[in-house]
């Protein structure tokens, strides 16, 4: 199924070309940060309160956990080129609190991150957003080919009913302005 055809199924009216060629133009003209703390703190205002400090000890913490294993090939065997603070970014994104992705999104969305005459065309708040979309893409772009999912990836349901040794997974796809769609994974894939 093609892009136009999976957005229109979600209830959406399709893909937004003019808001994707302004992201693209956007994120062209956004240098990469030198570091995720750099990518992050125009973030802070839009993160709740001390949830900026949180990230930074996450990132603290992974890091040191993570350092050796980037590139061992008993651990995630990357490229000697690929940063500690690419793979942060990607994490970083994943992680529920505090939630990056969901202030990310919230502005993404926005039906007011058009305003014409400000720079770059945008709201301030997405424009706050953009070095660590930045970074986020650039992690997710430099990813080897075996770190890849060509698929569909699902958001929901947690997977451990009725517990982890004896559990029947369900996976729920939330379709806005749709009914929901629920899947269910072939046994043995998890």
């Amino acid at each position: 199924m093609d892009i136009e055809t999976r957005a229109m199924a979600d209830g959406d009216v399709g893909v937004d070309y003019a808001w994707q060629y302004q992201l693209q133009r956007l994120l062209e003209a956004t240098p990469l940060a030198t570091s995720l703390e750099e990518a992050l703190e125009p973030l802070r205002p839009l993160l709740g309160e001390g949830e900026l400090e949180i990230l930074l000890a996450v990132i603290a913490g992974k890091g040191d956990e993570w350092r050796t294993l980037l590139q061992a090939p008993d651990g995630f065997a990357l490229p000697d080129s690929y940063r500690l603070d690419l793979a942060l970014a990607i994490h970083i994104y994943t992680l529920e609190t505090p939630g990056v992705y969901r202030v990310v999104n919230r502005e993404m969305f926005n039906p007011d991150r058009w305003q014409p005459g400000a720079e770059g065309g945008v709201s301030e708040a997405l424009r706050a957003c953009l070095p660590y979309i930045k970074m986020l893409d650039s992690a997710l772009v430099a990813l080897p080919e075996a770190y890849v999912f060509r698929d569909q990836v699902f958001r929901g349901v947690k997977f451990v009913y009725p517990s982890l040794q004896n559990h029947d997974p369900v996976w729920v796809r939330a379709r806005p302005r749709a009914q929901a769609c629920v899947h269910m994974p072939i046994r043995g894939a998890l």
